[in-house]
């Protein structure tokens, strides 16, 4: 053996032995190449995603048939604004969804998918059940059905949306839209079924739905990752003082994603359309009693719940098209809400008020089937967890301070025409905001495997020259001591890791390790195999979760092609 491989392959043993040394925060996970795009489990996740999405949303949409019984208790019982706290219990509950969910994604990269699904169910419960045993006491329901609940719902709802991604690449948008599906189907059925169950008691009903939240714990258990938390604990030591408590923060909150400029242009623009998002749903019931007093606004937020549910199997299946462009058609979503809403004010019969509406659902489901989708084309599905999670967290304040600024506006003018045209114009404005997106170039191309065996591409990818230097025909002369300069990526995020080579036909011709050596990430155990010249393609392990070692090495020595480049 020569002295270069000789040194490589003690550099392996070291990292071997480093990796050994540390402990991996969870241990679910599988090896597989890429996302089977199918496959009995993979459907089963998809139906506990979409059980998942609809419990959760389903209640919470169903809250003001809840919010009508419990003013009545506390209207019987003698509390002061009965109205103003039983609304504040349903606003609490939403709005917890979404603020808590920055912490879902960091959960989900610390402790597992899984772990912090399960996690929520367990919350969520607990705090739906506790609730049954507070309602003379409206100050405690803001800490169990408020707090609690919203908390635990925020925690199993993110996982439910980040799992798509590691079994479906090429129908990511086809399940997204399924399971998004989910709050729509239980929207329109869930009233149903809670005036049936109320005839019991708001106390017996509460406890019903504590056991449906129970449910959420039983779908998590599907949840089987096929990437690894993002986040390792190293056994050494502590951090100290504020050093410590920076290192704390990097480790835990992923930065990176606030470097990718299409991701922050989108994270910008969509809480700004989340000032008029929910006015209609908020206040559209009101509006159209105050223009047609004998119609019945129930039936027009069924349209929309019926509508947004086709909508969003119709564009998430558009979405997957690879000649469709995911941001423009959301693009399209937002200024179609937008100017629906403004026309809302002009509508004058009840059959335009139904016509607009379904409308309305079609292009909210549009928008919602695509937020997974583009998070993970921005960002990639080691990070989508957290990109996920802040863009929903951003969502909280606009979407609780818009229906509030509406409401307060109808108080002083008495009427919605101005509320509502107002509303339509911040989802114009992140239409527009969003066209900046298009502006971006992409930082990164990324070669990957298919599972199919073909040659594919992710934009969250990145792409890496390699520093050998040229040949005499200008050709890239690879061996195993050849470092691949590798800029804004740690090395040793790469150390130990697995890599798959294949050629642009889409053939894979081995698997091996990369080491560390002089700070730069090195492929090392490469024998015996000299591919003709051409290009080759290194998929990074970041790709679909192989773990930090290769689950089938092959031993390849005297690795020496000429090749035109190697993409990281």
């Amino acid at each position: 053996m020569t002295e270069p491989v000789k040194q490589i392959s003690s550099d392996v043993e070291a990292t071997a032995a480093n990796d050994r040394s540390r402990r991996k925060v969870s241990s679910e996970l599988e090896h597989p190449s890429a996302p089977p795009d199918g496959g009995l489990h993979a459907w089963f996740i998809v139906f506990a995603s979409f059980l998942t999405n609809g419990i959760i949303f389903g209640i919470h949409n169903c809250y003001g048939i809840i919010y009508l019984r419990l003013r009545t208790e506390l209207e019987r019982t003698g509390v002061a604004d009965a109205a103003l706290k039983a609304s504040l219990v349903g606003s609490l509950s939403i709005g917890m969804t979404f603020f808590v969910s920055p912490l879902a994604g960091i959960l989900i990269d610390s402790i597992g998918l899984r772990r912090t699904a399960v996690l929520g169910g367990a919350i969520a419960t607990v705090g739906m059940l506790a609730s049954s045993f507070a309602l003379a006491h409206v100050e405690a329901l803001y800490l169990t059905y408020g707090v609690l609940f919203g908390a635990g719902t925020s925690l199993a709802y993110n996982p439910s949306l980040v799992i798509l991604g590691h079994y479906f690449r090429k129908r990511l948008g086809l399940v997204s839209g399924l399971v998004t599906a989910g709050s729509s189907v239980f929207t329109f059925t869930l009233p149903f079924f809670l005036e049936f169950i109320l005839g019991l008691g708001l106390e017996a009903t509460l406890r019903i739905l504590a056991g449906m939240m129970g449910l959420l714990m039983v779908c998590a258990v599907t949840f089987v990752p096929r990437l690894p938390p993002t986040i390792e604990i190293n056994g050494a030591g502590t951090a100290e003082g504020s050093a410590g408590c920076s290192r704390l923060w990097k480790k835990y909150i992923n930065f990176s994603i606030w470097k990718n400029k299409k991701y922050v242009i989108w994270a910008i623009a969509i809480p700004i359309a989340m000032l008029g998002y929910f006015v209609p749903y908020v206040h559209l019931v009101s509006y159209v009693k105050d223009v047609l007093p004998e119609a019945d606004g129930k039936v027009l937020v069924l349209c929309i719940g019926l509508s947004s549910g086709i909508g969003r199997l119709i564009f998430g299946k558009v979405g997957d098209h690879p000649k469709v462009n995911r941001v423009i058609l959301q693009q399209i979503a937002f200024l179609s809400i937008g100017v629906v809403t403004m026309l809302l004010t002009l509508a004058n019969s009840f059959t335009w008020f139904i016509i607009l509406c379904l409308f309305l659902g079609l292009f909210d489901g549009c928008l919602i089937a695509l937020v997974g989708p583009i998070a993970f084309d921005f960002c990639g599905p080691k990070n989508a967890s957290q990109a996920i999670g802040f863009l929903l967290g951003l969502h909280s304040l606009p979407m609780t301070t818009g229906p509030t600024v509406a409401g307060a506006m109808y108080g002083a003018l008495k009427s919605y025409r101005i509320p509502f045209l107002l509303a339509g114009c911040p989802l114009i404005i992140c239409a527009f905001i969003m066209l900046l997106i298009h502006r971006v170039k992409d930082q990164d191309v990324e070669s990957v495997i298919e599972s199919d065996g073909s040659v594919g591409s992710a934009n969250n990818s990145i792409k890496r020259k390699s520093s050998a230097k040229p040949d005499v025909n200008g050709n890239q002369n690879i061996h195993p001591a050849t470092s691949y300069g590798v800029q804004a990526i740690s090395p040793n995020n790469l150390k130990g890791e697995c890599v798959v080579v294949s050629n642009t036909s889409g053939l894979v011709l081995g698997q091996t390790e990369v080491v560390v050596s002089n700070r730069k990430p090195v492929i090392a155990n490469l024998n015996n195999w000299s591919p003709a010249v051409g290009r080759y393609h290194v998929v990074p392990p970041m790709a679909y979760g192989t773990t930090d070692r290769c689950p089938n090495p092959v031993s390849l020595t005297s690795f020496q092609p000429n090749t035109s480049s190697i993409l990281w």
